[in-house]
């Protein structure tokens, strides 16, 4: 059977086996508990920093280069990424090379040379990364947003970090960085596909063997603490104003999550969503809009995002505006069944991807701390009632704590305000 296994190692690391034999290939990621929201303020951004240097060579491999040929020669799918929350590493390749990814993996977390030049190349690097999200105002406005709805806490930060901390890093930040955070308490790992080539035990001698990092405490899980901001803009002079408009929300994994999310498929979620119908087939206001459902380990937030011409700014934002507030009277349960119908088979779908399955446990147990199978998730979607969604509707939805996020011309911005 496809079950998921859990083992703690000798030092720290928590292990995730989530096995998918019908496939043919293994997926191995790495994840650590650390991201934006866990950084000190002048070091915003240091998490992903860190990330881009895992890929500039080790003792072993001292070049990116000579990590990208090993890899690319098992044909094989590679990747980083920082959160808010924690940042991955991860190889999906054919089921042969699970040793090897192991290994190219554990090389890299153990043994990056951290030099001096790939330090001040990745700055470089960084420094435009952030002018390319902020030259794509669909992008952007989600920073906007979270600067607003997240004030006052970690989590209103760009995970990308600014000019100016990313241009302090050294390599003792980095260094002291590594031996804080990157800690066997810290580490989980996800080891995905069909691996039955191998037993659990030469798996677990592998990472052992790759994987060297040190002891101590973990990262402290805290509250967030927000001081939600109504309106935050940037004038720009674009084709269209981009939007996003939404509240807060509720923790991933609690007991109101997934109602939450079925109620952000209802408004949003797909093609026979309301915002859709409302926004784009009636009014023809955008030609994307989407609402969305997004969760942290304490806090959450909905969010409505568009691209609606400059002069129709104020019609878009009432419209929207008006379908959070009418789906706490006139939802009907049916809707309710639809979306969930809908999240089941975009659940399904997805975790015939091996690498999807796993990354959806590993996360899971990651913020939870239960160990759940791709089953489980569907009857967790299935039990949401008609009552569910209509109690996180009225608790949530409150109009005077509405966060409206916006990137557009003055003249259309100033018309918004007013």
């Amino acid at each position: 059977m496809n079950t998921p296994e859990i083992h703690k190692l000798k030092n720290g690391i928590t292990l995730l086996f989530v096995p998918k034999k019908e496939t043919k290939i293994i997926d191995v990621i790495f994840s650590f508990r650390i991201g934006s929201r866990y950084e000190d303020a002048a070091k915003s951004g240091i998490s992903h920093f860190y990330e881009h240097m895992m890929f500039d060579g080790t003792k072993n491999r001292p070049t990116a280069n000579a990590i990208a040929k090993e890899v690319d020669v098992m044909g094989a799918a590679f990747n980083g990424h920082t959160s808010d929350e924690y940042t991955t590493y991860a190889i999906s390749a054919s089921e042969n090379y699970l040793p090897k990814a192991i290994e190219i993996l554990g090389d890299m977390i153990s043994n990056s040379l951290l030099s001096e030049k790939d330090i001040s190349k990745e700055k470089n690097v960084i420094s435009e990364e952030i002018k390319m999200y902020q030259d794509m105002p669909g992008e952007y406005v989600v920073d906007i947003y979270d600067q607003a709805i997240f004030n006052g806490d970690p989590l209103s930060r760009n995970v990308i970090g600014n000019y100016e901390t990313i241009k302090s890093v050294c390599r003792e930040d980095l260094k002291t960085f590594k031996a804080k955070f990157y800690i066997g308490q810290n580490c989980f790992i996800g080891l995905g596909g069909n691996f039955e080539k191998f037993s659990k035990d030469e798996i677990i001698a592998l990472i052992e063997k790759y994987l060297v990092i040190g002891s101590g405490r973990k990262t402290d899980i805290f509250p967030a603490k927000v001081l939600q901001i109504k309106e935050n803009s940037l004038i720009k002079n674009t084709a269209q104003t981009n939007l996003m408009i939404g509240f807060l929300g509720p923790a991933y994994g609690s007991e109101e999550y997934e109602a939450f999310r079925t109620m952000a498929v209802i408004l949003g979620g797909n093609m026979s969503s309301r915002m859709f119908n409302k926004i784009r087939e009636e009014l023809e206001l955008a030609y994307d809009i989407r609402t969305e459902a997004n969760s942290t380990t304490t806090i959450g937030t909905i969010s409505t995002q568009a691209g609606v011409p400059n002069e129709k700014l104020v019609e878009a934002v009432e419209a929207i505006r008006s379908e959070y507030e009418r789906i706490k009277t006139d939802m009907m349960p049916e809707e309710v069944e639809k979306a969930k119908a809908y999240q089941i088979g975009q659940l399904k779908l997805s975790t015939e991807n091996s690498y999807n399955m796993t990354y959806l446990i590993l996360r899971y147990y990651f913020t939870t701390g239960e160990l759940i199978t791709v089953d489980e998730f569907i009857d967790k979607i299935n039990s949401v009632t008609f009552e569910n969604v209509k109690k996180v509707a009225n608790k949530y939805l409150i109009s005077d704590k509405m966060t409206i996020a916006a990137i557009g011309p003055k003249a259309a911005i100033s018309k918004s305000n007013n």
